[in-house]
């Protein structure tokens, strides 16, 4: 409705065309949002569009409806907006065009939308290669955050315009590799933290790169920036996981003791849930097995808690008079605890086989 009110204010004689385009291109938007079940929320869209089109503000990331509202697009702003951009006039070439950005808020609608269903695992065709969408699909399955979500999309959007390029999908199959090891790291096994905002940054410089469909994209800046990312991934001080490699070891050493010391093991520990999930999954493919049918991330993880669990090979509760009891009657009640809950005797399995053996 704001950009609909400016559009009319600035006014020229292709007004009803011009509103009918921004009017289609909201429609194709919340189509994107809405393809599944789940509703993608709207806000989150934008605030993620707004990173990459106008850059992201650090310390006024939850700002960005009073940004986008009061000052990019209100009536006081007038003289910095134009309908469409002429590139051909220096005095519009500074200006936010309406249209343009109804446009790329448009198609990256798709883009983002893929990325977040991946997150929500609905069964949807993403026209990359399998082997790259692996990779998201193991990122999204991590957990990670908007500026993320902002990069990943950004970075799918960059698959699709390069896809004929052999070359660029080496790189990228290496590089959405170490995106998903850098996360798993720093979620699971490291202390360091961070909240990622530089991913915001890095999504929108290679958005300027391949923004407008017209240009060919500059492959050798491009690979520069990808490059310069990994680097940082690696190297920086506070996270990264080549640098950090000997603290994250003893700090994951130590979450582990912790976890035996207080809890259950590496039954409590957050990341056996990713962890054996791949790992099944990587024993299917070298066995050349198809256990997508059995099991799937949307019924397995711990958030959905109704087809699949983490189960004891050497049970919790074992039957006192049992063949359990004899096999481990050398052991302590300590010592069988922490063997119970020792990483090699836990698996993934389905509830409905689970119940067969009660």
């Amino acid at each position: 409705n704001r950009l609909i009110y400016l559009i009319n204010y600035i006014g020229d004689e292709n007004t009803s065309s011009v509103i009918s385009e921004v009017e289609k291109a909201w429609s194709s938007v919340y189509e994107n949002l809405g393809k599944y079940e789940q509703q993608l929320n709207d806000d989150d869209f934008l605030r993620s569009h707004w990173m990459i089109y106008f850059g992201l503000v650090k310390d006024r990331g939850n700002d960005f409806e009073k940004v986008l509202l009061t000052e990019k697009f209100n009536q006081s702003n007038l003289s910095n907006l134009c309908i469409k951009s002429n590139n051909t006039d220096n005095q519009d070439s500074n200006k936010t065009s309406i249209l343009d950005y109804c446009d790329k808020l448009k198609e990256y609608s798709r883009y983002w939308s893929e990325i977040k269903y991946i997150e929500y695992d609905k069964d949807i065709e993403i026209t990359i290669a399998d082997d790259l969408k692996s990779y998201f699909q193991k990122i999204s399955h991590i957990g990670v955050n908007r500026y993320v979500t902002t990069y990943l999309a950004v970075l799918l959007m960059l698959i699709r315009r390069c896809e004929n390029s052999d070359e660029l999908k080496e790189n990228f199959l290496n590089h959405l590799k170490l995106l998903e090891k850098f996360f798993f790291i720093r979620k699971y096994i490291g202390k360091s933290k961070s909240d990622f905002g530089f991913f915001a940054t890095s999504a929108k410089d290679i958005y300027n790169l391949i923004k407008d469909k017209n240009k060919n994209i500059d492959q050798e800046v491009l690979i520069k920036q990808l490059k310069s990312l990994e680097k940082e991934l690696k190297d920086n001080d506070k996270y990264g996981i080549d640098t950090l490699k000997e603290d994250d070891k003893k700090e994951f050493l130590s979450t582990v003791n912790e976890l035996f010391e207080k809890e259950n093991g590496f039954y409590s520990w957050p990341g056996i849930y990713y962890f054996l999930y791949e790992y099944n999954m990587d024993l299917a493919k070298q066995n050349k097995r198809n256990d997508k049918s059995k099991l799937q991330w949307t019924s397995y993880n711990h958030k959905s808690k109704n087809k699949f669990t983490i189960e004891h090979i050497y049970p919790q509760n074992p039957s006192k008079d049992g063949s359990w009891e004899t096999a481990f009657k050398g052991y302590n009640e300590k010592e069988r605890k922490d063997l119970k809950n020792a990483l090699g005797n836990l698996l993934p399995l389905e509830k409905a086989i689970n119940v067969k053996f009660h």
